[in-house]
């Protein structure tokens, strides 16, 4: 029943296209949770492919006038990113396809140079939906999405306003995701010490959030100044590792 689902949803909420959430199998098992609304798509887009290409469904003039551009091998971002300044998009709220993951699968193989087309799309598309926004800005929400510390307090507030003003739309999803973002920015830049736990605490209530991802983490980190990606954390680790090798680890992707 997905097809007569997603037309039905596409029906009642007037969108132009629409994928679906999808749950993952193969080497990793997990729901994968897309934006609903059109506004969080858009925002979303300024981090990753918003729509997973393998459940969309769109009007057929939409199909017709915009052909997938296999030169390039980041083609469903460009896609996605191309038909969002033109029509409505959405996502089905619930599960409606498996997903396979293996590691010779395509995106797996050519990850990094997915990465790095994807990198110039994202700032033109960024550049386009912020245009008062200055290189400064670009340069703080890539190091965001790269995983990468910020060397000083004016920029991770400056991470912080970016992800609570992208934040700032009725969707749930969005907010807990900008804001586990938020999170994993403060992490990474725990060598800053207790200013980067007070900044955190500070600029967290912005996201306006029923629950708040639990911290404890980041206090210890900010206390020890680790950040999440230095030589003394991997360590820590790998430590844990060989002491627990049971547990499985899990990933949280942007």
């Amino acid at each position: 029943n997905r097809l007569a689902a997603q037309l039905d949803w596409m029906v009642k909420t007037g969108v132009d296209a629409c994928g679906t959430q999808a749950r993952n199998f193969g080497d990793a098992k997990r729901i994968l949770w897309f934006p609903e609304t059109h506004e969080a798509i858009r925002r979303e887009l300024v981090f990753r492919p918003a729509l997973i290409k393998n459940s969309v469904m769109m009007r057929a003039a939409i199909a017709r006038k915009h052909r997938w551009d296999e030169s390039t091998l980041a083609y469903e971002y460009r896609m996605w990113l191309e038909l969002v300044c033109r029509y409505r998009l959405g996502n089905v709220p619930m599960v409606l396809m498996r997903y396979r993951r293996h590691p010779a699968q395509f995106t797996q193989r050519c990850s990094l140079q997915i990465r790095a087309e994807m990198r110039v799309w994202r700032q033109s598309y960024f550049s386009a939906l912020y245009p008062d926004s200055e290189p400064r800005d670009y340069n703080i929400i890539s190091r965001v999405i790269d995983r990468e510390r910020m060397e000083n307090t004016d920029d991770l507030r400056l991470a912080g306003k970016w992800l609570s003003l992208l934040a700032q739309v009725e969707e749930n999803f969005l907010r807990d995701r900008m804001a586990r973002r938020w999170l994993e920015t403060c992490r990474n830049s725990a060598h800053l010490g207790m200013d980067c736990r007070r900044i955190y605490r500070k600029i967290l209530p912005e996201f306006n959030l029923s629950h708040a991802p639990s911290a404890w983490r980041l206090h210890l980190q900010c206390a020890l100044r680790m950040g999440t990606g230095s030589r003394s954390y991997s360590i820590l680790k790998q430590i844990k590792s060989a002491f627990q090798p049971g547990i499985r680890r899990s990933t949280r992707g942007l």
